[in-house]
């Protein structure tokens, strides 16, 4: 009972409580896992990428735009990653090369990841960045600001087809420090062997849950939540 009540204070303050990844989930709390051997690479490895060698070029940017790649994967910022894309883009094309991570990887990530935040301000800028993505961004912004309006003006509503959150328990078992997205946005991180708590409200039809390493940037894990959820207790391997 006492921890519950410690639990609850913690989120009611928005911060995040940390315990042992191997405390017990309360009861009623849907429990999932993953392992780290599922994830994947993602741009934000690019850190470790040279770009100025790899392209055979002396462009004084090219020397710190795995870094803007990064972080602006880690952020997370979609606009700035539509943009160090399109700066890839141009050494792309005046070396004739491609590096190892290339503008069209960048490019895509940057696309993925402003349709999950579903930001209209967002939308619009990168749709101003990517013109093949123009149209469609240009309509998701028309979408997602007229859905901005409307939650102003909501009022303790409850939402039961969305998936929507009270806590996310995220148990790392991992061998690294995770940073911890839920549906592009970050909210906080989760050091090896611990838990933490958030309490975390999506208004996305599918909310997903991404795991970054700390270190290298990359997609450890990811979870797709569906429907109206009020617990959620992941454990990642």
């Amino acid at each position: 009972m006492l921890r519950k009540l410690v639990v609850l204070g913690l989120l009611f303050c928005g911060l995040p409580l940390v315990t042992s990844a191997e405390e017990a989930k309360d009861e009623g709390t849907k429990v999932v896992h993953s392992k780290i051997s599922e994830g994947v690479e993602s741009c934000g490895a690019a850190c470790r990428v040279n770009f100025t060698k790899e392209l055979g070029l002396s462009l004084d940017y090219l020397g710190s735009i795995g870094h803007r790649i990064s972080q602006a994967r880690k952020g997370p910022d979609p606009v700035d990653l539509a943009l160090a894309a399109q700066a890839l883009s141009v050494a792309e094309t005046v070396s004739g090369k491609k590096a190892s991570i290339t503008a069209e990887q960048v490019q895509t990530e940057a696309l993925e990841l402003v349709k999950m935040r579903g930001f209209s301000s967002e939308l619009s800028a990168v749709a101003l960045v990517i013109p093949a993505a123009k149209q469609d961004l240009e309509k998701l912004a028309i979408i997602a600001k007229k859905r901005e309006e409307e939650t102003k003006q909501q009022t303790d509503s409850v939402e039961t087809s969305k998936a929507l959150f009270d806590t996310l328990t995220v148990a790392n078992h991992a061998g690294e420090c995770l940073r911890i997205y839920v549906s592009g946005r970050y909210v906080g991180e989760v050091h090896q062997g611990q838990t933490a708590y958030f309490n975390v409200h999506d208004h996305s039809p599918v909310t997903v849950l991404q795991a970054l390493c700390e270190d290298g940037g990359h997609l450890v894990s990811q979870q797709l939540v569906f429907g109206h959820q009020h617990g959620w207790y992941w454990h990642i391997h």
